[in-house]
């Protein structure tokens, strides 16, 4: 069994967690201000999010695309966002199979 990238995977994971991870990369809205406006007329209960998407229906048009799957350690966090995912009712994706295509 090669579990190289399984390993690997558990890696970033840790250097995620053990580490201050800052983006270098820009949003496009850094020169932009935008002015606040609550909308205080709108009733929240009347907003409807949900969607149909591939023929089931979900409360709001966002997925979860998690992409720590491999490792061990991703399990427990792979788990607990699919466990997040049912209870909100909303997509979530399985990533990658690199892993369970090398894994015997």
């Amino acid at each position: 069994m090669n579990n190289s990238v399984a390993v690997r995977k558990d890696e970033h994971l840790s250097f995620a967690i053990e580490n201050s991870v800052l983006s270098l990369v820009k949003s496009g809205f850094d020169n932009y201000r935008f002015e606040h406006n609550a909308l205080p007329e709108i009733n929240f209960a009347d907003i409807d999010t949900s969607v149909k998407f591939l023929g089931r229906n979900i409360h709001a048009p966002i997925m979860i695309s998690p992409i720590t799957g491999g490792g061990e350690k991703s399990a427990k966090i792979n788990r607990g966002l699919a466990e997040i995912a049912n209870d909100f009712n909303i997509g979530f994706s399985i990533g990658s199979q690199r892993v369970a295509l090398e894994d015997k």
